[in-house]
């Protein structure tokens, strides 16, 4: 592998990566604000067993949603980082940039670039 195409697969990784991780940004902001939002709503609206028990149910339903998409992003970094052609590892952030700067796979010390 040269050291362009182990950049250029790297880059790619970093561009799924990053759109995954604004997609639950997008998720976990508004949706915290909104928890906010609901709180003095329902606290305002109701009585406080009753606030609380809603503000419970839509807690649970939210973190519930976060968690998924946070295992999604967790997986997908997994699936798209480059792989070492010796040992087999996927690459993280860091080992990526120290396999293009060294030309070894900081796992198993193999030459991953040409």
């Amino acid at each position: 592998m040269t050291r362009a195409a182990l950049a250029s697969a790297v880059e790619r990784s970093r561009a799924v990566q990053q759109r995954i991780e604004r997609q639950l940004a997008y998720f976990a902001v508004p949706g915290g604000l909104g928890q906010l939002v609901l709180h003095r709503w329902a606290e305002a609206k109701y009585e406080k067993s009753t606030a609380v028990s809603i503000e419970l149910a839509v807690f649970l339903i939210y973190i519930t949603i976060f968690l998924v998409m946070f295992t999604r992003v967790i997986r997908v970094e997994r699936q798209v980082a480059p792989v070492c052609p010796a040992c087999g590892q996927r690459f993280s952030k860091t080992s990526a940039s120290l396999a293009i700067t060294t030309g070894r796979c900081d796992r198993c010390g193999a030459q991953v670039v040409e």
